[in-house]
């Protein structure tokens, strides 16, 4: 959904796509703070799944929608009221007039995302990937489509510009949220998740875990969003290349995160039934599946960059500023074929971490590295040597490699047989 609301963002104008992906970025920062704490859910489903305890199943099921809930309302509020902080930082006045109804707007997908996060772990841990990969293919296609209808004059329904995309991402993430209830109704009995009694034990093994879970992705999360604040001081047209590179990387990261949560279900799975041996053997082949994969997408970018671009910039409609956005944006995207390796190799090590239940050393060295050596090296760059945004960028790479390392040293420690 990102790729195509940042698409037609794009054809809306610079102005628009610089606005309507800084809202985006706000939301994704809020939304993925509460769906790195449900990333647990995965590996816990799949160890009562492999030990046959389907008690277990439904209990952890049943307190993850309880807390997708709770922190699908609690992001929802935030992402409301985030647009006052838009005038707090040097950001165009135009930029963030586009950004502030835009939020307003997405913010109330986050519950539905939040439930649907916890649903695609359910269908996940049980086999059912295919189910969850046509569901948010399907959801994506009616994003695009309801992208279309209102962002363009078509039925009778006027244009409503970069507010549009943010209604056609809320209504996409309803549908898919009740897409995925429906397909995992046949795996976990709806009766069997009801409420009828909490679980202190369960609770706290799910924040134990959860929260340096959620502490590592909100790391790496809020260091990008950071750095697009640091962007916004060099115009508006760098801002928009920039988070049309944030859109290319995410997109590029769908793939290793995919293969991150098998990790995490196969790991927990081997680990449940053999041990130490046949998690480190699944966790070995996943890391090196996701470098490997990463390798070719850092190709596509190194060598189609112009093509890329225009997917997102129509360089000859929006004049000299598309223009712009079109060079600093091939230039950031240089930089992102770069750690398109490090950012693959440190989310699949995660996840088989997490397969491991090891969240909080892993979450210590996210927050050490993103929190403090991405913002030193980006300054470094940026300024004394006069890199600018592309520096900006070199500081984050930097941070990943040095975070990739670590946690894949760190599993192949923990699952040594010496």
């Amino acid at each position: 959904m990102a790729a195509t609301d940042a698409a037609f963002l794009g054809h809306l104008g610079p102005t628009a796509l610089a606005g309507g992906g800084l809202a985006a970025s706000i939301h994704a920062t809020v939304q993925i703070a509460g769906a790195g704490a449900l990333t647990v859910l995965a590996p816990l489903i799949a160890e009562g799944r492999a030990r046959g305890d389907g008690a277990r199943v439904a209990s952890v099921t049943r307190h993850g929608l309880a807390l997708a809930v709770v922190f699908g309302c609690i992001g929802a509020v935030t992402v409301w009221g985030s647009d006052a902080w838009l005038g707090t930082v040097d950001h165009a006045e135009d930029v963030a007039r586009i950004a502030a109804p835009f939020l307003r707007t997405v913010a109330w997908s986050t519950p539905f995302a939040l439930v649907s996060a916890v649903l695609r772990h359910v269908l996940t841990a049980a086999g059912r990937a295919r189910v969850v990969t046509l569901v948010t293919f399907g959801a994506a296609v009616l994003n695009a489509a309801l992208d279309a209808l209102l962002t363009g004059a078509y039925f009778g329904i006027p244009p409503m510009g970069a507010t549009g995309v943010g209604v056609a991402t809320l209504l996409a993430n309803v549908a898919m949220c009740g897409a995925l209830a429906v397909a995992a109704g046949a795996v976990v009995a709806p009766r069997a998740v009801r409420m009828a009694s909490f679980e202190r034990a369960l609770f706290y093994e799910l924040v134990r875990l959860g929260g340096p879970a959620a502490a590592m992705i909100m790391a790496e999360v809020a260091a990008f969003q950071l750095a697009g604040v640091a962007v916004a001081r060099y115009g508006s047209a760098w801002l928009a290349a920039h988070q049309l590179g944030l859109t290319v990387a995410w997109v590029a990261f769908v793939v290793p995160l995919g293969i991150s949560q098998a990790a995490a279900i196969r790991v927990a799975e081997a680990h449940a039934l053999a041990g130490h041996e046949a998690s480190r053997r699944m966790g070995v082949v996943a890391i090196g599946l996701a470098v490997s994969g990463a390798g070719a997408t850092a190709l596509v970018l190194l060598l189609t960059p112009g093509s890329i671009v225009r997917v997102f910039v129509d360089v000859e409609q929006a004049g000299g500023d598309g223009a712009a956005v079109a060079d600093h944006a091939r230039a950031v995207l240089a930089v992102g074929a770069c750690f398109q390796i490090f950012d693959g190799a440190q989310v699949v090590a995660a996840g088989a971490l997490r397969g491991l239940r090891d969240t909080r050393i892993p979450g210590l060295i996210a927050v050490g590295c993103y929190g403090l050596l991405a913002p030193l090296a980006a300054w470094l760059a940026a300024v004394p040597l006069g890199l600018g945004v592309v520096g900006i960028w070199a500081g984050l790479a930097a941070a990943l490699g040095v975070v990739a390392v670590a946690l894949v040293a760190r599993f192949l420690a923990l699952t040594s047989t010496r």
